[in-house]
């Protein structure tokens, strides 16, 4: 009372200081007289006598919540860390550093069989419910068993609930609860009397309570149903015996208090033969990659802000990049990330990690650690000894585990267990017996039992390593490593070893055995040894530097390689999905490069294919003799890599289907980006805006081809374009009928050149070049027949060759006929033009070799490549487009001679333009093709014409009705690419579009997207480098297929869209995306 009084006045002061200030200065004496009378009462109230002691009753009713919480929040604020050999320098507080486990329905018996630590064992049975945090299931009046392994977070979970509660963190309806903790082994022997105390009364005489509450205040609370009640540890209490009855008396509170909820935990072994009857039973799950990950950013930014008085943010900084440095590695080490799946283990390893620095380079240390925690060192930190010191125990598990690596055992029958330690134990503690210390070594979490009757240890790792431990000293035990340098089932356990000794004999009897396994153990030793001979040492640094020519030793070297790469491995997931940590090098892709016979690839695998990746990974596989396998990742998989440091910002390749079967379009690759943006087959912004003009540049040939004024058809000028082989008769009869062409060609210039008193200097001139360039493609002609022709025609001088130009033109024409003759015996060559056009067209169809009889798709009908189009709207020459001089003289040439020769229209010279642009196709890009892919890509222009002149609608301008032109047209259906998902192998996508016509009996379609295949195969069979004028023409021939089929089904659309979008952005330009692929394998 007085101290409520004095504090007052201290409250009136103040007033009156503010006032002071509010009031310019001037003292209040109202306020002054009122503190004075304050704290005149305080010190009379301090001055007198105490009150009188409560009654008994009273008493017995003390208790403050405020009081009780506070105490509660003092004894659960800080970590535990009990039992561990290496500790922190300071306490850390339980909210700096937990990470809230998650809790699952499971049967006792599945429980029971999970040693929490590594993948989840495959036989268990599914899960039944949820997985969810405590809070999710305490609801009022429930009843919780919640098992776990040793070192699972067991009793930080009923800490942590109780400091959460103690903090009203959790409401709970109208009223808060209040949590009530117990540790059972504090009170089991409080338990055992005949008629024990309840719940009240137990609880209250906890030492951490020190008396702040009495029993009648707590029991009131269990009588309102306010509480939660956590009961940790029953397998702490040791005896069964005792256990039972602890079980007992926690069903009998539950009874007498319902509407409180009760947890109670234990390690499943504890639990199994003492059950609550109307309990659910919960197991706590091991630690997600997430929550390791959490787990240690936490931790090392609690330790680094106590250990440093630097920037706030420098410390997080240093603390976050500690913390990933320890991610990677435990990520990069399979058992150590099992290991860490432990929350105990875990912070052990964090442990270890900064104030021992034994990871990654000696894992024997912290192995070492594990084992003295799991099976002693925690019991002895609680009281909790059974008569057997800790060296001795480990000396025995040793034995055990020799045992059973011996006999490649992952676990063993009791009877065998317990005959395997009798001498060990005989010699040690000959009081113990074999049934009685499995027994111990079963409830410390070290053995587990896996099914009735047969026990195995928590990790193989840990088997390995105590094995490891028996070998030092023991050269019999030396030689077992030694002749087993090529079974993998030794490898983890002669790592370990050599870690501690000297592994000179094992790497000689690697180098000897000469297996894939072996050599790999031999570098393995190597990077783990403290010591080597170094000369050694220079006979494994040398071996994959050599070039064999034995076929079978280049195999092993490869194998060896590969295997080193591939070694180190990351976690991915929670199911023990191990992704390698580093893409596939450059190295290793041009080893595979060379068993296939082809050349290297400098900078690694780049745009690599269905059919690329399936054949790699039956190589790659092929490699390895101890059952290791690799494969592309899922998309999911390939997500989860992108989402983690691993390969941040990359596109990954992953698998659709296995690619281990038989190459179809079913089977294939998936590009997985960062972000579906990033997708690195996707065109670009100039792409798209530029592609119609590049489709015009490498088309507008054909397009004039496709109508030709002569006789001539389509099929006939592209066979006229094509190279001619001289030894072939008809190709020596177009020969001769392009020369007579020629020959006449020439006298027109000549009766041109003739009336040039009409014609001014200029047109002179040109009518002069016309002549001359005319000349030289019939010199150039004759050159060719002239071994044919007889004679000095073909090396005759110019001037010789002028004067000769009857004598030349009849040899030709005697030469033409008798090929005639032979060729076709009904037909008869004259001097005329239509007759010779016409002989001129039935052989370049005889000369026609471009059809594919085996192509269901093929067209045959060469007809349909003549379109009548109006007079008003022809695909004429561009002087923009036509970038060839020659073709552009040419045609000027023959302008010339209408002009000058042909104002009545005497004169063909249809003949002429046409045979200009076959010869400027011949000069062309394109000419590389071939007939069949050009044939191809002719249809194609034709189908985008005919699409062009039905689909699009006149417009008025100018008086005159005016089309849209090609080039809008191509604007106008490239102008949604961006909108359409990429293919990420175009062959596959094609693949399925053919598939798709071929069972709906659709012809043009599929001779359109054979083609688009023919022309893009370089991309994907690399049997040269990817041009230009490979990559438009698919393109042109894909969009044409997408604009003939048009309102076509998604099956169809879908992929035509997706590979066009592919080789849009695939094409070599300066605008070709270069975003990153990364091949990154996942280890089965």
């Amino acid at each position: 009372m007085g101290r409520a009084l004095i504090a007052a006045s201290l409250m009136v002061v103040a007033g009156v200081a503010v006032n002071q200030i509010l009031d310019g200065g001037k003292l209040s004496w109202s306020w002054g007289y009122l503190a004075l009378v304050f704290t005149v009462l305080g010190a009379l109230a301090q001055a007198s006598p105490p009150a009188p002691e409560p009654p008994e009753g009273a008493s017995r009713r003390r208790g403050s919540q405020r009081d009780y919480l506070r105490r509660v929040r003092s004894s659960v604020g800080q970590m535990e860390t009990i039992g561990l050999v290496t500790q922190a320098e300071f306490v850390l507080r339980t909210q700096q550093v937990y990470v809230d486990v998650t809790l699952q329905p499971k049967t006792v018996s599945a429980a029971e069989t999970d040693s929490g630590i590594g993948p989840t064992p495959q036989a268990a049975p599914p899960a039944v419910g949820r997985r969810a945090p405590l809070a999710d299931f305490l609801t009022s009046g429930c009843v919780l068993a919640v098992l776990g392994a040793a070192g699972s977070g067991k009793t930080t979970l009923a800490r942590h609930t109780a400091l959460e509660m103690a903090e009203r963190r959790w409401p709970s309806g109208p009223r808060r609860r209040l949590p009530v903790l117990l540790y059972l082994r504090d009170h089991a022997e409080a338990l055992q009397a005949d008629q024990p105390e309840g719940l009240p009364q137990v609880a209250v005489t906890a030492r951490w309570l020190n008396g702040v509450i009495s029993a009648d205040w707590l029991e009131r609370r269990l009588e309102r149903g306010q509480c939660v009640i956590l009961l940790d540890g029953l397998d702490e209490v040791a005896d069964a015996r005792h256990r039972t009855r602890v079980v007992r008396w926690v069903e009998a509170q539950i009874s007498r208090y319902p509407g409180n909820s009760f947890v109670i935990t234990s390690r499943p072994q504890g639990y199994d033969a003492n059950r609550l009857t109307r309990a659910d039973v919960l197991q706590v799950q091991r630690f997600t990659n997430r929550q390791i990950h959490t787990f240690l950013h936490a931790w090392y930014r609690a330790i680094e802000r106590r250990a440093r008085q630097d920037d706030p943010q420098e410390i997080d900084r240093l603390a976050a990049q500690a913390a990933d440095d320890l991610f990677q590695r435990i990520s990069g080490r399979p058992a150590l990330y099992d290991l860490a799946a432990n929350p105990l283990l875990l912070t052990m390893i964090a442990n270890v990690h900064r104030y021992r620095g034994s990871l990654p380079g000696s894992r024997a240390a912290l192995y070492e650690e594990v084992c003295q925690v799991l099976l002693h060192r925690r019991q002895e930190a609680k009281n909790l000894a059974d008569g057997l010191n800790g060296d001795k125990k480990e000396r025995i598990v040793q034995e055990l585990a020799l045992f059973m690596m011996r006999h490649h055992l992952r676990d063993i029958p009791v009877q065998d267990a317990q005959r395997a330690i009798r001498p060990i134990l005989e010699r040690t503690a000959p009081d113990l017996t074999p049934e009685a210390f499995l027994a111990q070594a079963r409830r410390s979490g070290l053995l587990m039992e896996r099914q009735y009757g047969r026990y195995g240890f928590a990790h193989l790792t840990l088997q390995e390593y105590l094995a490891a431990a028996l070998i030092p000293g023991h050269p019999s035990r030396r030689q077992l490593l030694i002749d087993h340098v090529g079974d993998p089932w030794w490898r983890e356990t002669t790592l370990l070893w050599a870690a501690r000794a000297d592994p000179g004999p094992v790497v000689e009897a690697c180098l000897r055995v000469r297996t894939v396994t072996a050599l790999n153990l031999a570098y393995a030793c190597v990077a783990e040894a403290g010591e080597l001979d170094p000369a050694l040492r220079a006979r494994l640094d040398a071996l994959l530097t050599t070039d064999p020519a034995n076929p079978e030793e280049v195999r092993l070297l490869d194998g060896v390689a590969a295997a080193r790469e591939l070694q180190d491995t990351q976690a991915l997931d929670d199911e023990g999905t191990r992704i390698c940590s580093r893409p596939i090098s450059a190295d290793l892709w041009n080893r595979y490069l060379n068993h296939t016979g082809t050349g290297a690839w400098p900078s690694g695998p780049a745009d690599l294919w269905t059919a690329d990746l399936k054949d790699f990974l039956i190589w790659l596989n092929g490699l390895f003799g101890d059952g290791i396998s690799y494969r592309l990742p899922t998309s999911a998989e390939a997500r989860l890599a992108l989402n983690s440091d691993l390969c941040a910002g990359a596109t990954l390749y992953a698998e659709v289907g296995p690619l281990r079967g038989a190459y179809g379009w079913a089977s294939s690759v998936e590009l997985v980006p960062a972000a579906p943006h990033l997708h690195p087959h996707r065109p670009t912004p100039e792409q798209i805006r530029d592609y119609p003009d590049r489709i015009l540049d490498h088309t507008y040939l054909l397009f004039r081809l496709l109508y030709p004024q002569s006789a001539l058809e389509f099929p006939q000028l592209l066979t006229y374009a094509q190279a001619r082989d001289l030894t072939n008769p008809d190709h020596q009869l177009l020969h001769a009928l392009d020369l007579l062409h020629t020959l006449d060609r020439l006298s027109l210039f000549d009766h041109a050149r003739a009336a040039r008193h009409a014609w001014s200097p200029v047109a002179d001139r040109g009518l002069g070049r016309g002549r001359a360039i005319t000349l030289g493609r019939a010199l150039d002609l004759a050159h060719d027949l002239g071994y044919l022709l007889g004679g000095d025609i073909g090396g005759a001088r110019v001037a010789t060759f002028e004067r000769d130009l009857d004598r030349v033109r009849a040899q030709v024409l005697d030469f033409a006929r008798a090929q005639t003759h032979e060729l076709h015996p009904t037909l008869t060559i004259d001097d005329t033009d239509p007759n010779r056009v016409y002989i001129l067209a039935r052989t370049l169809s005889r000369s026609l070799s471009f059809l594919n009889t085996e192509s269901p798709y093929h067209a045959r009908d060469s007809s349909g490549f003549r379109l009548d189009l109006e007079s008003a709207f022809t695909f004429g020459l561009s002087s923009e487009r036509a970038r060839d001089p020659d073709l552009t003289a040419d045609v000027d040439d023959t302008l010339n001679l209408i002009r000058c020769l042909d104002s009545a229209g005497t004169h063909d010279f249809s003949l002429d333009f046409d045979l200009a642009f076959a010869r400027a196709l011949a000069r062309s890009d394109l000419a590389s093709l071939g007939v069949s892919s050009l044939m191809g890509l002719g249809r194609a222009c034709d189908q985008l014409m005919r699409h062009l002149l039905t689909s699009t609608t006149p417009r008025r301008g100018r008086g005159q009705e005016l089309r849209p032109s090609m080039s809008d047209l191509l604007h106008q259906e490239l102008g949604a690419v961006n909108s359409w998902p990429p293919a990420d192998d175009p062959a596959v996508a094609l693949e399925r579009a053919l598939h798709f016509v071929g069972t709906h009996n659709v012809p043009v379609l599929g001779f359109l997207i054979e083609n688009a295949l023919r022309l893009a195969a370089p991309l994907w069979d690399r049997s040269r480098p990817v041009r230009q004028s490979d990559m438009v023409p698919a393109v042109t021939c894909v969009l044409a297929a997408l604009v003939s089929g048009e309102g076509a089904p998604r099956e169809l659309a879908h992929p035509l869209r997706a590979a066009l979008a592919t080789l849009m952005a695939l094409t070599p330009d300066s605008a070709t995306s270069t975003r990153e692929k990364q091949l990154i394998l996942v280890r089965d």
